[in-house]
């Protein structure tokens, strides 16, 4: 997977830097949750429509891409 980075992006490499890493903070502590409690049948219904519903604009904002429905 090839990335390029705008000048917009360069210029505020701090912020996405942040935005990266809590986004990944976010999902790595969502994940871990599910794998420490797999028959919690709540949070797999929580994380399944959360995420569901969202995965396309986190997609989108770490690709050069825009995501398909499906993808």
């Amino acid at each position: 997977m090839k990335f390029t980075m705008t000048d917009s992006k360069r210029n505020e490499m701090e912020w996405w830097l942040c935005h990266h890493k809590g986004n990944v903070h976010y999902l790595a502590t969502r994940i871990k949750k599910l794998v420490e409690n797999p028959d919690d049948e709540a949070y797999r219904a929580f994380f399944y429509a959360h995420f569901s519903s969202s995965i396309k604009d986190f997609l989108n904002t770490v690709s050069q891409e825009p995501q398909e429905k499906g993808e």
